[in-house]
C-alpha cells in the first residue's frame, strides 16, 4: 500500500508571470517568490435549482457560473520588486497588466507536490500594517488579487 502523508502548509513558494509587460518577461523573479501566507483559494459555483417533473423527491442541480475567491499574500515589506511596481501601477493608474500566478506546496526536499495556476489575476487591494511606536513586529504588506481562472494539479516537473 502506498502511503500519502498529509501535506505541510508551511512549505510554498509564488511565482508571477508577467504576461504584457516587453521589460518584464514572463520569468519568475526570486524576490518575488517568498511569503509569509498564501489565503483564498476557492472555486465555487452556482447552480439553479429546478424541481424534476412529475417528481416530489427531489432537485436538478443545474450549473450556471464558477466564481473564484481573491487569493491574499502576505510578507515582510522588503525593497521594490517587480511585483510591487505592477501593483503600484495598477492600482494607481489603472494600468492593468495579465499576470499569472503559480502557487506551489512543497515537500522537505522543495518538490511541488501540489500547485494551483490562477489566470488573468489582478490587483484588487494592496494594505501595509499598522505601525506602532510600542511594538517591535516586523511590517507587513498584503496584496489582494481577483483572478479569471484556477487550475489544480498535482507535482510539477
Amino acid at each position: 500500500m502506498i502511503d500519502f502523508p498529509p501535506m505541510l502548509s508551511h512549505r510554498f513558494r509564488v511565482r508571477f508571470y508577467f504576461k504584457l509587460l516587453s521589460y518584464l518577461p514572463g520569468v519568475p523573479d526570486p524576490m518575488d517568490a517568498e511569503f509569509q501566507s498564501v489565503d483564498g483559494l476557492s472555486q465555487s459555483m452556482a447552480v439553479d435549482k429546478r424541481v424534476e417533473g412529475g417528481r416530489n423527491v427531489g432537485m436538478l442541480h443545474l450549473p450556471l457560473q464558477v466564481s473564484h475567491g481573491n487569493v491574499t499574500l502576505q510578507r515582510g515589506v522588503i525593497v521594490r520588486t517587480p511585483l510591487t511596481t505592477i501593483l503600484q501601477q495598477g492600482l494607481g493608474s489603472f494600468r492593468l497588466f495579465g499576470i499569472d500566478m503559480t502557487i506551489m506546496a512543497l515537500d522537505e526536499t522543495q518538490t511541488p507536490v501540489a500547485t494551483w495556476s490562477l489566470i488573468d489575476a489582478t490587483p484588487v487591494r494592496w494594505s501595509t500594517s499598522g505601525l506602532n511606536a510600542n511594538s517591535n513586529q516586523f511590517l507587513i504588506n498584503s496584496f489582494e488579487f481577483a483572478y479569471r481562472d484556477m487550475s489544480m494539479m498535482g507535482a510539477m516537473t
